[in-house]
């Protein structure tokens, strides 16, 4: 069973242990919202799913520190169309925020974008406040991802944003104010997704204009091929009648859609919110089938190599391995089959040894090396070549520098000599049948 199998047998084990709590928060500067109780102001009503000790509305959050991701719907759509996606993000460690606001007409793209901030900022407290449930079960760590109208407000949300660490854009939508321009300020870590059989919000209009503005120094734009628009979330009647009357060109099914975009979204933010290996991330998107990928970013995946030194027959322990370790993120520690810690060992006799190399974000590549032991030649007097570790019976030819054969025989693995004819001192090449060569020097 492959690693990523079984993370999802784990993960989908770990379903039941989904908590919901409902929040109202409010922003004194402005008015609306939705929902009522936070205090003066706008109302920002947001139910919150989170990893909890049993199942349902209160129940304890779990042991454990927890990121915060914020996402936000489509046009006329409800919250609850996301619950496929939280609860694929909730028993991987997260704490899923879905805000209901702005589910009107018109809708105030702005006001859901301050609303994701007031989200993120009030979540944080919550983790501080001794009297709150999810006291210091919150780590400062955001994501916001959105859907559609969603998917606009997210970027208009990060402009010039500190909280924020990351962003997925779900066939996001540009927005008023424009989130095509709003891209230009935002310069945090992105993944959009679009279906490239969208009419609603077609991919060239909307979620390529808004990747292509990014200023994000690590951005990820990948097309779903016969992915939709309303696929992302769960059934909707509003949603899929806009998305029959665009004439949208969809051949992928919406488990097929959202297995594709979840495979992608949990990777990412797992870098980017729990500082995990990146590499994993660019794995899946270098792996997956059925997208197509643009891409924008440094980073270098973790890669090892190595030189080798063997030892020989003169110096059985004198072995050694040079380490070129590059990429990942420093500092690197090491592991090897022989007990070993640093990243050069030396001493070593013939043999296999295997390292482990991990960074300091997890990401793991593992080498290995063999050693062996090089045969020994001795010259002596009279005319005699000691051979040492002679690997099998083997033909020998003796030429001179010119290229002329100037002596033959064989070696059988009893024997360990060769008893040259009588020739001048000078450089010869001694060669075997079995392939190896050295140039000697006969006094």
């Amino acid at each position: 069973m492959s690693k990523l199998n079984l993370l999802f047998l784990i993960i989908a084990s770990l379903k039941a242990q989904v908590g919901h709590r409902t929040f109202t928060f409010n922003d004194p500067f402005r008015t609306g919202g939705f929902g009522s109780g936070g205090g003066p102001g706008r109302q920002i009503q947001t139910e919150v799913y989170y990893p909890s000790v049993g199942q349902g509305s209160n129940a304890p959050i779990a042991s454990g520190v927890y990121p915060i991701v914020i996402v936000g719907h489509g046009f006329l759509m409800p919250w609850s169309a996301y619950q496929s996606l939280w609860e694929w993000l909730v028993p991987a460690g997260y704490i899923v925020a879905l805000p209901r606001t702005e589910g009107g007409i018109p809708p105030s793209h702005q006001d859901f974008a301050l609303d994701f901030r007031v989200v993120a900022h009030r979540l944080i407290s919550e983790g501080q406040m001794p009297s709150s449930p999810f006291y210091q079960r919150i780590r400062p760590r955001v994501a916001f991802i959105g859907h559609s109208m969603g998917g606009g407000c997210a970027i208009l949300a990060a402009q010039g944003f500190d909280s924020v660490n990351c962003i997925v854009g779900l066939a996001a939508a540009n927005t008023t104010p424009s989130a095509i321009s709003a891209a230009e300020g935002v310069s945090v870590p992105a993944l959009m997704l679009a279906g490239s059989g969208d009419s609603v919000t077609p991919p060239s209009q909307h979620q390529k204009p808004i990747y292509d503005a990014l200023a994000s120094s690590c951005k990820w734009y990948v097309s779903l091929i016969g992915g939709g628009h309303c696929f992302f979330a769960d059934p909707n009647a509003t949603c899929e009648f806009g998305e029959a009357s665009a004439g949208s060109t969809v051949t992928l099914t919406r488990g097929e859609q959202q297995s594709l975009a979840y495979r992608l979204i949990l990777p990412f933010l797992n870098a980017y919110l729990k500082d995990s290996c990146l590499g994993a991330f660019l794995d899946t998107v270098a792996a997956l089938s059925g997208v197509l990928t643009q891409s924008v970013c440094s980073y270098e995946p973790l890669s090892v190599e190595g030189e080798i030194t063997h030892p020989s027959f003169t110096a059985p322990n004198g072995g050694a391995i040079s380490l070129s370790v590059r990429g990942g993120t420093p500092p690197y520690q090491y592991a090897w089959s022989h007990g070993f810690t640093g990243s050069n060992p030396t001493g070593l006799s013939a043999g296999t040894y295997t390292v482990q190399v991990v960074d300091a974000a997890g990401c793991r590549e593992e080498k290995t090396f063999v050693l062996t032991l090089v045969t020994g030649l001795i010259t002596v007097e009279s005319g005699v070549i000691r051979l040492f570790e002679v690997p099998r019976s083997c033909r020998w030819q003796l030429f001179d520098l010119r290229g002329i054969q100037v002596g033959e025989g064989s070696i059988s693995l009893s024997e360990s000599c060769i008893f040259l004819p009588p020739l001048p001192s000078g450089f010869y090449w001694l060669q075997l049948s079995e392939g190896r060569r050295w140039m000697i020097h006969l006094p």
